[in-house]
């Protein structure tokens, strides 16, 4: 009868080391403990290997890879994945920072329990943390003053905040009309997208507007009372290469005169062009700390 059960018991070992190799095969790397635990079943996992089920059976397949939260990812490379999201938050005008389902909906590593776990730091702890983290770094002053402004709750040594809160506010406001835009199909010149967003931001949204503002002649420039937030448009059909890279100088010297940039892309017609700029934007722009926004109309 014992004989009889120890067959049986490693007739399941031999099972399960074969569906471990095959899930490992499909996923590329090692599977973690939940997935291990999805695919080959808790309760035949335990049967066939009683207690430390797991690192049982990865010490048969020659597999010594431990559960991925017992090693550490650094908190450098966590913020770095961090700093993406909220980014992109900011340049799509949304006040809020990132939710830990967007964080692990994009695959971010560690997974939020696993930040738990080692960090014994909560989703909601992750922006207090970060501003210790960012202190002293220049290309985060933009994402600090951001972070700043949307958690209002947290207390904050430096003051410089509150500078930062009108500009970030005003540079809301005004991404939150564009996207409400629509401009209208067919124009030929750029001429024209610009007197119609003039209009729309003057009478629509009754902003201050000023039109090839400054010495850089950014198109259109929305005052406030610090610098004023620089627009800058284009006629997306058509657009080459030459032209994006013009564009790109432009933004730099817009950033002279101006607290932000957008620049509003009409009707674009080549997508992997203006994708490939708008990454180098972030890139670029983001790691110098300067608030730089493409939107694509």
């Amino acid at each position: 009868m014992l004989g009889t059960l120890m067959l049986e018991q490693e007739q399941l070992q031999g099972l399960l080391k074969a569906k471990y190799l095959e899930l490992k095969g499909g996923l590329g790397r090692s599977p973690t403990t939940t997935e291990i635990k999805r695919q080959l079943g808790a309760r035949k996992l335990e049967r066939a290997f009683g207690a430390n089920a797991i690192t049982k059976l990865r010490t048969l397949c020659s597999d010594e890879v431990s559960d991925p939260f017992a090693e550490k990812v650094g908190l450098d490379r966590i913020f770095e994945q961090w700093v993406v999201l909220v980014r992109e938050k900011m340049e799509s005008g949304v006040g809020k920072l990132p939710v830990s389902a967007e964080w692990n909906q994009r695959r971010c590593r560690p997974t939020e329990s696993g930040i738990q776990k080692v960090y014994k730091l909560r989703w909601s702890e992750l922006p207090g943390e970060f501003l210790k983290f960012a202190e002293g770094k220049p290309g985060l002053t933009d994402v600090v003053a951001f972070v700043r402004q949307v958690r209002p709750d947290q207390t904050f040594e430096n003051n410089d905040s509150e500078v930062a809160k009108p500009q970030l506010k005003a540079l809301d406001k005004v991404l939150g009309a564009l996207k409400r835009w629509v401009p209208t199909e067919g124009k030929q010149y750029e001429d024209g997208y610009h007197a119609e967003l003039l209009q729309y931001l003057r009478n629509a949204c009754k902003f201050d507007v000023r039109q090839r503002w400054g010495d850089s002649e950014v198109d259109l420039a929305v005052m406030g009372n610090s610098k004023p937030i620089g627009i800058e448009l284009k006629k997306g059909r058509g657009m080459s290469q030459a032209e994006c890279d013009r564009l790109f100088g432009q933004l730099i010297r817009h950033l002279e005169n101006c607290s932000a940039v957008v620049a509003v892309i009409c009707h674009p017609d080549n997508g992997d062009l203006l994708d490939n700029f708008e990454r180098n934007v972030r890139n670029v722009y983001g790691k110098l700390g300067k608030s730089v926004s493409v939107l694509k109309k």
